[in-house]
């Protein structure tokens, strides 16, 4: 498995330079293949971008995988309440997958959560995303009833975190 390095990033409006400057555009890549995906399924994708505000470092934040000084992945992490966070927008390049990069996104996303007090982490997703669906699952991730109205969704998951382990 390729060596992989971890950014957590905190996200604000306006013009970014190097490791910022990566997840938008790695977020366009995620937005265009759900896009594609839909379409090939006969539905329709309802495109929706982060508010940056959202990622900001204290409310979320964005990880940003790298191979070789270039972005392969990313997941963004907010809060939703006190101590419930969302993993949003989780994105692998295909050269990239199979190589342990979602896998590795998810825990540092579950890291930063506890490292921020959150107890528990909830996402959705569609069930045509099989690979995501097993990953969630084997992740310990369980199926629970809707907590959003996004309609891009038809599964909705949660997970509870636990205590920080020892670094």
């Amino acid at each position: 498995m390729p060596e992989l390095t971890l950014h957590c990033l905190r996200v604000t409006a306006g013009p970014h330079g190097g490791e910022l400057s990566r997840w938008p555009e790695l977020l366009d890549h995620y937005l265009a293949y759900r896009i594609a995906q839909a379409e090939q399924c006969g539905r329709t994708y309802h495109p929706v971008r982060p508010h940056p505000e959202d990622f900001d470092g204290v409310c979320g934040t964005y990880i940003v995988a790298e191979h070789a000084g270039e972005g392969i992945g990313c997941v963004g992490v907010r809060f939703l309440d006190e101590h419930t966070t969302e993993l949003k927008n989780m994105w692998v390049e295909p050269r990239a997958r199979r190589w342990g990069v979602a896998t590795g996104l998810v825990t540092a996303a579950e890291d930063w959560a506890r490292d921020h007090g959150a107890t528990r982490m909830r996402l959705d997703t569609h069930e045509t995303l099989r690979d995501a669906v097993r990953l969630y699952e084997r992740s310990g991730y369980q199926r629970i009833p809707a907590y959003n109205t996004n309609p891009n969704a038809s599964l909705w998951f949660e997970k509870q975190l636990g205590a920080s382990p020892t670094r």
